[in-house]
């Protein structure tokens, strides 16, 4: 029973990651908050998903101490797994944003957990099935969602976005000639599918991976035609067909070319099955050294051109060469998940236009967030598991075991019905939508698309190990990790658990079940239930619970501010909530970032608190910069508020505090136009108070700084590629920077 209950929690995780948003980060985005009716996903709900994985990995372990269930069936994802977790805790010891790190981290690592307890439970052919019919049903939703959007979604989205266009973008603050306006229209405008997944090219080799267990199903069903109804055998091909249509409209290049590399190798091993099951151990080395040459290959053309073929390409050329400077300075310990973005600016050159998270290739990724532990750690696992999903398919039982294997329809249905409503239920409040009407809509035609797929991927009785099943996974398995060589799906949470959930029926079809391992006793030793259950309580007490509390605190604090001027709710009663939010979770700057937005709000609204509004917001937003002394968001806040304080106070020593930090801001992102000239504007404003003030040398001095770093600026902006002219400075900008500096000049040349 407790294993039942263990892969009903498993199967309902792994059909509702894809179909959610989830984030790490506690802070909302500007356009979120701008919207109203949406908000950001919380990292609470996805900290609950990996305390379900750990807890059920936990209740696996008891059990099998117990003596209730078999031998431990290895994976090969063990050491690894044990390799990034030294690495993790390692990296989140100098993660500039530790909060951040420990989700991720903790979320990361879950993946290798969820797979290796869904091994020791993919005990029968019908588990499996069942749950490959989940997770091909919720890749239909997906493409379901890719479809509607092509054909419907993206025309009423963007005249819904005109319609609002000048009061979205003044929410936010954004005027309406900026760059970030053009990026968002023309990122629109693409109308790349992505479906309910972060990107569309996530949403492309997410639905490729599917596509290839999907092929599997339906060439292992035709090669038993004779056996399988109609309906049985139609409905797999049909499934294909949709996958394939959604992928298009991803228009993601990288997953259709991972696709097409995946067929050929797929028809490659077809044509020599026998020299590579004559010859397995040849074969693996073989495969591996075709990979290293394509890397070699790959690093070779980049680093003797200076880039890679195509636009794209030479996008992430300019990604990975970006971070071997930031990897050369942290390689050893590595810079925390997720923390990536935070270094990133500090290393890129104007060349290179694109501010980006993550440098789109898995093994850049790894050592640049978790360092040379983490890169060894991940080369590991993928060598342990390339191993366990190359061994051959063993054969069914004798004597009759293959008949345990007969499952009726109806329990098929019951578990796709149990799945499907409770997937729907927890969708519900995570779906991150206040306007019940939409959440309805969407909550039904998504559970329409994921019925539909299950029946056309339904199991049938009779299933036995078929090659071309476990193959053409294993196939899938291959594409999705080539794409991520360009791509970073390996890191998006819905795409992850659907590749270790694939992995896991695959390596499950190559291992003997309980009945077929004879001689294997269960493992009676309590350690490895003692070290389960002290990692779900780590996970609750130092992860839980800190986010949970101070995400609580957070929105009743955004509550009490909606509601000033209306009843008893003073500034002080919001301030308690924010200040509760901050010492709740010491780690996370996002309560104390948003109490210093909120107070510098205030001294714009309300004159007579000005001044403590000012103070308090300075502290806390010095406080969050502490917390993530990385963050550039968080220091151009910082300057933001001290820079109007000194508008106010008209002080010296607050013109110079505004100073050094508009300074900090540009040691952040040294190749940043508009931090240069951010800089250049505190010259001026210093110079002119201390001219105010009769100190002409010192104003002298910052004067000539100021027309330093405007040239600076214009020069940083002349570097930039010939086709990049979406991010440069506006002519207006230039013209206005052009006329500071004249104007700086002229005071510099009259000036005693």
């Amino acid at each position: 029973m407790t294993q039942s209950i263990v892969l009903f929690v498993l199967i309902l995780l792994v059909a509702l990651r894809p179909l959610v948003a989830e984030s790490y980060d506690s802070a909302q985005s500007n356009l979120t908050a701008a919207l109203g009716a949406v908000s950001d996903p919380s990292p609470l709900a996805t900290l609950v998903f990996n305390v379900l994985i750990l807890a059920s990995a936990l209740a696996l372990t008891v059990l099998r101490w117990r003596g209730r269930i078999g031998a431990y069936r290895k994976t090969g994802l063990e050491a690894g797994t044990a390799l990034i977790l030294i690495a993790s805790i390692v990296s989140c010891f100098v993660a500039s944003n530790k909060r951040l790190a420990i989700n991720a981290s903790i979320d990361w690592l879950c993946y290798p957990v969820l797979a290796i307890t869904l091994v020791q439970i993919l005990t029968h052919r019908w588990q499996r099935n069942i749950l490959l019919a989940v997770i091909l049903a919720s890749a239909c939703a997906q493409s379901a969602n890719c479809l509607w959007d092509h054909f419907y979604g993206f025309d009423d989205t963007w005249d819904h976005y005109v319609s609002q266009k000048e009061d979205l973008w003044a929410r936010q603050g954004v005027p309406l000639d900026s760059p970030k306006v053009e990026l968002f229209e023309r990122r629109m405008q693409a109308r790349e599918a992505q479906g309910y997944l972060p990107h569309s090219n996530v949403t492309g080799s997410y639905l490729v991976l599917c596509g290839f267990a999907a092929l599997s199903l339906a060439v292992a069903r035709w090669r038993r035609r004779a056996e399988v109804g109609w309906v049985r055998l139609v409905g797999p091909a049909i499934g294909v067909c949709i996958l394939a249509a959604a992928v298009s409209l991803t228009k993601s290049t990288g997953a259709v070319v991972s696709a097409v590399v995946g067929l050929a190798l797929w028809l490659v091993v077809t044509v020599c099955r026998k020299w590579i099951d004559a010859h397995r151990g040849k074969a693996f080395l073989l495969g591996w050294a075709c990979v290293a040459a394509g890397a070699f290959a790959v690093a070779g053309h980049g680093m003797y051109h200076g880039t890679l073929p195509g636009a794209s390409l030479n996008f992430r050329w300019q990604y990975w060469t970006t971070s071997a400077d930031m990897i050369a300075d942290h390689g050893l310990t590595g810079v925390g998940r997720e923390n990536l973005g935070r270094h990133y600016l500090q290393y890129k050159p104007i060349e290179a236009p694109e501010e980006v998270s993550n440098p789109h290739n898995l093994f850049v990724q790894a050592i640049a967030e978790w360092g040379i532990i983490g890169l060894v750690g991940l080369v590991v696992m993928l060598a342990g598991v390339s191993r366990t999903v190359t061994r051959p398919i063993l054969p069914e039982p004798s004597g009759g075991g293959a008949s345990s294997e007969h499952v009726p329809r109806g329990p098929a249905l019951v578990w796709a019905a149990a799945v499907g409503c409770a997937m729907l239920a927890a969708r519900i409040p995570l779906a991150g939508i206040t306007d019940p009407d939409f959440l309805y809509y969407t909550t039904v035609t998504m559970g329409l698309a994921w019925g539909i797929g299950f029946w056309l991927f339904a199991p049938t009785a009779n299933e036995e190990r078929n090659v071309w099943l476990s193959g053409g996974i294993a196939i899938g398995l291959f594409a999705f990790m080539l794409h991520d060589m360009i791509n970073f799906a390996t890191f998006v949470p819905g795409t992850a658990t659907t590749l270790f959930a694939l992995l896991a029926i695959c390596i499950a079809e190559r291992l003997p079940g309980p009945a077929e391992a004879l001689g294997d006793a269960p493992t009676r030793r309590p350690w490895p239930a003692v070290l389960s259950a002290a990692m779900t309580l780590g996970v609750v007490v130092f992860a839980v619970l800190p986010v949970a509390r101070s995400a609580h605190h957070v929105d009743r604090a955004t509550t009490l501010a909606g509601l000033l001027g209306q009843g008893p709710t003073t500034v002080d009663s919001v301030d308690r909530q924010f200040t509760a939010a901050d010492d709740t979770d010491p780690l996370d700057p996002t309560a104390c970032a948003m109490r210093a937005a909120w107070w510098f709000a205030v001294a714009e609204a309300a004159p007579p608190l000005r001044d403590r509004a000012f103070a308090t917001a300075a502290a806390s937003a010095a406080e969050a910069a502490r917390r993530d002394p990385k963050s550039i968001s968080l220091a151009r806040l910082l300057a933001q508020i001290h820079t109007a304080k000194a508008a106010h106070t008209g002080l010296l020593d607050d013109h110079l505090t505004a100073f050094n930090l508009t300074g900090q801001v540009l040691r952040l992102y040294p190749t940043d136009p508009a931090g240069h000239v951010a800089a250049a504007q505190s010259h001026l404003c210093v110079a002119e108070t201390m001219k105010a003030k009769g100190g002409e040398a010192g104003g002298r001095d910052h004067l000539r700084a100021a027309v330093a770093s405007y040239r600076r600026a214009l020069e940083l902006d002349d570097a930039r590629p010939d086709w990049e002219v979406i991010r440069g400075l506006r002519d207006h900008e230039r013209r206005r920077i052009e006329e500071e500096i004249r104007r700086a000049e002229a005071q510099l040349g009259d000036a005693p």
